[in-house]
């Protein structure tokens, strides 16, 4: 019986520690927009006394920005290097919830910039989501029995 190299896929998919992998990761793309688009909603309108259109206004333009998520999966699949793709856009989106966070706290402050700020978060949630969702997914459907 031939021995396959450490990390080497079967023909027949993915084995547990390969399902675990992408498993860890939807978590954390998760976990990450979780924190945008429910945490922070709830603090720029009850905490903030915001009107709710701001928040709504901000996810909106996430899921807009994702709009490009086939351009992101074809970027994945002509390198054929999927996992940086992955690990790029978990950066991207853990930056934009990062940015997110501070964008709440400068509402308080100062509106403008705040919101400014906020515009820039959100539009980096949804290239992160959509470059490391996409080709997490990709990845998926590469790895499994036709």
């Amino acid at each position: 019986m031939p021995v396959r190299p450490a990390g080497a896929q079967s023909r027949a998919g993915f084995g547990w520690p390969g399902i675990l992998r992408i498993g860890i990761v939807q978590a954390a793309i998760g976990a990450l927009v979780m924190l945008a688009t429910t945490v922070l909603n709830r603090i720029m309108v009850v905490e903030l006394s915001l009107a709710a259109a701001i928040p709504a206004g901000l996810v909106a333009w996430h899921y807009g920005v994702q709009l490009a998520r086939p351009l992101w999966g074809h970027g994945s699949d002509k390198g054929r290097a999927r996992t940086p793709w992955i690990i790029g856009g978990l950066a991207v989106l853990a930056a934009g919830g990062l940015l997110a966070t501070q964008a709440t706290l400068m509402l308080a402050e100062s509106f403008a910039s705040g919101f400014a700020l906020a515009v820039i978060a959100y539009a980096l949630i949804g290239v992160g989501v959509g470059a490391g969702g996409t080709s997490a997914l990709a990845l998926l459907a590469s790895g499994v029995a036709p």
